[in-house]
């Protein structure tokens, strides 16, 4: 009950704080009345992932405006980073625990790498663009990408028409709404800590080592292997859809498959029908039927899905001789 009534209460003090700061910046563009409902529309939004906007073009009409990207990032970051993390952090700063806990150590971590890898690659790749970020100043191109590499990471808001990035952004975009939020948080895909697992895997793998370690702590073997599972369960899920996607509608490959990952995530965004709706607009009853099923999985997790229909509750009281494989 008091980890619950913390969650209640860091919610609704985010949320109020960041319904202030859009409020003082819509103020001057709207009158008051529409002002404050648009500001706790959007915050509310923001922190639970939503991506909803009022607006008829989302929040193109502010792609400039600094105060406004911040807050809607801050409470995007806010709501995904998960409760567990903003409660470790309390404990810690009361001193109730000598050091965070290694999972907020690896979200906080992991969080950062990702927004700030997110950002340069998508300006790197957009920069020369004129029909996306191009033709702005240098500091609204690194406003927009910013922006984009956070909201692609569950949240769902754009400032900017996607349908105008280039295929090689669409692709990174995919990447980051595929790795999604982080557990506890109120995002989807397959996870930040999932996501980190795998890396650190691998790079033991590379090197030689026996254990998986990160920030010297070692990462049970039981972790890395489900880390795996989620991530290829996953992948395969959506690929899956994608393609029964594809052999439902006429649209073009590219479209279709961002479609599928950004339902996986939850995030919300799409490169549009060609006017304000999201290309899921286009799709017939069977293919938002599909849509829906993503989204529904991608937000429940691939894990949860899988332990409830195949888990065996009985368990083996032996293990078969080792044998050895050649692989690679």
């Amino acid at each position: 009950m008091r980890f619950v009534r913390g969650v209640l209460l860091l919610t609704l003090a985010t949320e109020a704080a960041g319904a202030l700061a859009l409020f003082l910046s819509f103020l001057r563009t709207l009158d008051p009345g529409k002002a404050a409902y648009a500001a706790v529309f959007h915050a509310v939004s923001a922190f639970n992932n939503a991506g909803f906007s009022l607006f008829p073009t989302n929040l193109v009409a502010y792609r400039g405006d600094w105060f406004v990207n911040l807050a809607v990032s801050a409470l995007i970051v806010g709501g995904g980073i998960g409760f567990v993390v903003f409660s470790d952090l309390v404990r810690w700063a009361r001193k109730e625990v000598n050091h965070p806990l290694l999972h907020t150590k690896i979200v906080l971590a992991a969080t950062g790498v990702l927004v700030a890898g997110g950002t340069a690659v998508l300006w790197m790749l957009e920069r020369s663009n004129p029909q996306s970020i191009g033709a702005l100043s240098f500091p609204e191109q690194a406003l927009v990408s910013l922006f984009h590499s956070v909201a692609a990471r569950t949240a769902g808001f754009n400032t900017v028409d996607l349908s105008t990035f280039t295929p090689s952004s669409l692709a990174a975009l995919m990447g980051l709404m595929f790795v999604g939020a982080s557990p506890g948080g109120t995002g989807g895909g397959i996870k930040t800590t999932t996501f980190v697992a795998m890396m650190a895997a691998l790079w033991a793998t590379t090197r030689g080592e026996m254990d998986v370690t990160l920030f010297k702590r070692r990462i049970p073997t039981d972790i890395v292997a489900k880390s795996f599972f989620i991530a290829m369960l996953a992948l395969g899920f959506v690929v899956s859809c994608a393609f029964v996607l594809l052999a439902l509608e006429t649209e073009r490959v590219l479209g279709v498959t961002f479609e599928a990952f950004s339902a996986f995530g939850t995030v919300g965004l799409s490169i549009g029908d060609g006017g304000i709706l999201s290309l899921s607009a286009k799709f017939s009853p069977a293919g938002k039927l599909v849509i829906c099923l993503l989204m529904f999985v991608g937000r429940l997790g691939p894990l949860t899905m899988s332990v409830a229909a195949l888990r065996s509750h009985v368990q083996k009281r032996f293990r078969y001789p080792e044998g050895r494989v050649i692989i690679g």
